[in-house]
């Protein structure tokens, strides 16, 4: 097993470090929580330690990992976010403040309107499950008269309402169902935040629960509010032109999927450059190693073997229709930068690139990135584009888990007996976080 470097070792014990601080934090919460010292949830808590073990076998404190911070993600043997170019999905949980016939409207985080950072139309056409907590004979709860969510006395089990639709816009529903217009649209009228349902027969009420589900390759700026729609940047998914002009979009393969192009999921991401000159699509993904950015946006481990691979199809692109992996930014990363193009044609393809890590960066004090490289005019269809650690530790694939955070997760772990629990959700976990909202996730 080989020893961390410094960089990968400050990176990995800080994240490691923080998991642990959360999780006391977290246990001491329950324990003051937990039933027998909650009889008077006024009543001031005396809390004694000593060395006396009052309780044996307790599991080993684990981590929850979303992707260990730093932008080489640490936890997953991949360093290109997003790589398969799917469509985005956004999920929504909330409990309903006032219900009608056809419609239900929330107040928490900041309701349909998200505080002024949604507008009207942002989940048309989603999914919508309904739950009730009831009681032992199946009788809503009562929730103190419809005032208070957390009054749940005789809470006994939870029931599936039904499930429905936010309508698209039609005759019934000129902007569809989702309604989230705020004074800024400079309507004089009462403000509105509701949201509308293709079923009128579900008789929902105070306290019951919605669960909101959107799958889609496309949300457009007049979902934003007007004062935000100039920051919208939905044309370009996923990657950042590093140079050259380009607008993209999550589309269907064309033309024929060979079979060995497995994994290819519903859409890929089409490029479309108007211009005849050199672009680059990119993620800032690196840094020199110093005390401020150089913490989170990380580099590759000197020495190793790493490979690029991606699918790639195109038509009319310029310089007949060659592409290439770089580097832009530092020059220690740019010099294993590809020197021998790919040739693109019009029928799907898989092309790799192999090259072993240089030194940690040390000639460019600002942020580095791995790219494709096209020359316009024309379009190019891009698929599974990765970036990993290609050798007999990660089982040369991506996806693995990373060796940097593998060994020293196991390395704080019991030797023997019980191990603690790992647990794994998506960065947009956080119902009201900006990225699930107006960015590609």
């Amino acid at each position: 097993m080989r020893r961390l470097g410094s960089v990968e070792n400050a990176l990995i014990k800080r994240s490691i470090t923080g998991t642990w601080i959360i999780a006391l934090i977290f246990g001491a919460l329950m324990l003051i929580c937990h039933p027998a010292f909650a009889a008077s949830p006024q009543a001031a808590a005396d809390i004694t330690v000593t060395d006396t073990v009052v309780a044996r076998d307790v599991e080993p404190i684990g981590a929850n990992l979303t992707s260990i911070a730093g932008g080489t993600n640490f936890a997953v043997n991949n360093h290109v976010w997003s790589s398969g170019f799917e469509p985005m999905v956004v999920r929504k949980f909330i409990r309903i403040d006032r219900a009608g016939a056809n419609w239900f409207e929330w107040d928490s985080f900041g309701g349909p309107g998200y505080w002024n950072l949604a507008w009207t139309g942002l989940l048309n056409g989603a999914t919508v499950r309904f739950y009730r907590i009831v009681d032992s004979s199946g009788q809503p709860l009562d929730y103190n008269g419809g005032t208070d969510m957390n009054a749940t006395t005789g809470a006994d089990h939870v029931v599936f309402i039904g499930e429905c639709t936010i309508p698209l816009p039609s005759a019934e529903f000129p902007e569809g169902g989702y309604i989230a217009n705020d004074d800024r649209d400079g309507d004089t009228g009462d403000d509105m935040a509701r949201v509308y349902l293709d079923d009128d027969d579900l008789g929902l009420r105070f306290g019951d629960y919605a669960y909101i589900y959107l799958r889609t390759d496309y949300i457009g700026p007049e979902t934003s509010p007007p004062d935000l729609r100039q920051y919208w940047q939905g044309d370009h998914p996923y990657l950042t032109a590093l140079s050259g002009q380009w607008t993209g979009a999550l589309v269907a393969h064309p033309g024929t999927i060979p079979a060995a192009f497995s994994d290819h999921g519903d859409a890929c991401l089409e490029a479309t450059f108007p211009n005849a000159e050199t672009v680059r699509l990119g993620q800032y993904v690196y840094h020199q190693y110093d005390d401020s950015e150089g913490q989170w946006y990380s580099q590759l481990h000197p020495g190793a073997h790493y490979r690029v691979a991606v699918w790639l199809r195109q038509e009319g692109l310029g310089n007949g229709g060659q592409a290439r992996f770089v580097f832009t930014g530092s020059p220690t990363y740019a010099a294993v930068s590809q020197t021998t193009p790919w040739q693109v044609t019009g029928q799907w393809q898989k092309f790799t690139y192999d090259f072993v890590a240089p030194g940690y960066p040390t000639d460019y004090a600002y942020h580095t990135a791995h790219a494709l490289e096209f020359t316009g005019p024309g379009k190019v269809w891009i698929d599974n584009f990765v970036l990993y650690r290609y050798d007999a530790r990660h089982d040369f694939r991506p996806f693995t888990p990373h060796e940097i955070s593998f060994d020293e997760m196991m390395a704080s772990m019991p030797a023997t007996g019980r191990k603690p629990a790992m647990r794994f959700y998506g960065t947009i976990f956080h119902p009201s976080s900006i990225a699930a909202m107006f960015t590609d996730y």
